[in-house]
């Protein structure tokens, strides 16, 4: 196998983006810990995630312009050099103030990643993307059932500060294959002039817009569980830190990763008999998830509590695996990387608000309350993309690909 090959590109690339994701849901699967240290109230707990999303969701596009002029690998490796960075010195801070700050510089590192790693794959792998990309996409939740398992076990054992000191320490480490593996240039795309009009022609076509729509809706709901949903399975059922981290990313990212896999391999599959086949997929899951978004709020048994969380986790792989396989049939290959940096800001801006917002009601049963709700933005997804498959596809479909 080459030093430079396409197999060794995403397993490297897989590892970063694992940290990456261990980085964003570390702080939340600790919150008991840190709620008893700083005496944090839930208004300052979601404020500190949600200034984290506002940083990624702001500073992401500018990372996907500098993806399409400049060498995506050392973008990569500055994502995830600032990651580990931020990650070590938030294991130093003594103040409320401190997190929020360092925490925000981490998802600046982490915001220069997207655009980069996931135009690297796309041009790497071909005929193969769907499974490459949900290849890549295993990580995401590898990382976050690492934060909630290893992470919690590190945290609740020795401390969350020395739990942050050794992911930070891993990025570090991290780095240094990134500049060793990963190609150092893909003719032809880097360092090209970019063409403004073509990026701003290509987000105005209906079908990108509808996208970056539904993902944002999706990542609003996914970010309220993700921050909020160990601590209330701390709460409401008695777990420890290392039990309410361990059964709810476990069970939402364990199937997740399975999710992930079928929705890449059935995605291509369709694909061949039909150009739309990955947008079926990403359908199919919208139509999966609204009952399971809408069961997230009754106080069940336990044991049918983790079922949901289980099918929820199958559900989000399958829509997730595709993200940008299907954004990626509307878009030109020389500006990817710029219009994946927009689409990961709208869905970030989108879901900015939803830790703060949950966090404004203090019970878990409050809480639980509000996801119900939820169910709404899913049925507009599901409208948005029959609009979609019915009107725009052909039309925004970029010739050739």
């Amino acid at each position: 196998m080459s030093r430079y090959s396409s197999k060794v590109t995403l397993l490297v690339l897989w590892l970063c983006f694992f940290l990456n994701q261990a980085y964003r849901q570390l702080f939340n699967v600790l919150i008991p810990l840190f709620r008893s240290e700083f005496s944090l109230s839930d208004q300052q707990i979601g404020l500190i995630t949600s200034v984290s999303n506002l940083a990624l969701g702001i500073c992401i596009p500018f990372a996907g312009f500098m993806g399409d002029r400049f060498n995506k690998k050392y973008l990569v490796a500055a994502s995830i050099f600032l990651g580990g960075l931020a990650m070590m010195n938030v294991s130093f801070a003594s103040l409320f103030l401190l997190i929020l700050i360092f925490r925000a510089v981490g998802s600046v590192g982490e915001s220069l990643y997207g655009p980069s790693a996931n135009t690297l794959i796309s041009l790497d792998f071909v005929k193969d993307r769907g499974k490459a990309m949900a290849f890549h996409q295993t990580a995401l939740y590898a990382g976050m059932i690492g934060a909630g398992t290893l992470g919690t076990y590190l945290g609740e054992t020795y401390g969350w500060r020395n739990a942050f000191l050794c992911y930070g320490l891993a990025g570090i480490a991290a780095t240094a294959l990134v500049v060793l593996f990963i190609k150092p240039q893909h003719p032809g795309h880097d360092n090209e002039q970019m063409n403004w009009h073509l990026v701003l022609d290509t987000l105005l076509k209906p079908s990108v817009l509808v996208l970056i729509v539904t993902f944002g809706f999706k990542l609003f709901v996914n970010v309220a569980i993700l921050t909020w949903m160990p601590d209330i399975m701390h709460q409401a059922y008695g777990f420890s830190v290392y039990q309410a981290g361990f059964y709810t990313m476990l069970l939402i990212f364990g199937f997740a990763y399975i999710g992930s896999l079928a929705g890449g391999f059935l995605a291509d599959r369709l694909y061949l008999k039909s150009p739309k086949g990955r947008v079926y997929v990403q359908l199919l899951s919208l139509f999966a998830e609204l009952p399971l978004i809408i069961l997230m709020g009754p106080p069940l048994d336990l044991p049918l509590k983790m079922v949901v969380f289980a099918l929820y986790g199958l559900t989000i792989g399958l829509y997730d695996a595709n993200i940008f396989a299907v954004l990626y049939e509307f878009v030109p290959a020389q500006v990817r990387s710029s219009l994946t940096g927009i689409t990961v800001m709208g869905a970030f801006l989108t879901a900015t608000p939803a830790p703060i917002i949950l966090g404004t009601f203090d019970s878990f049963e409050a809480k639980l309350a509000i996801f119900p709700y939820f169910s709404l933005v899913y049925l507009l997804g599901i409208l948005l993309f029959f609009f979609l498959l019915s009107k725009r596809f052909e039309k925004d479909r970029v010739a050739g690909r």
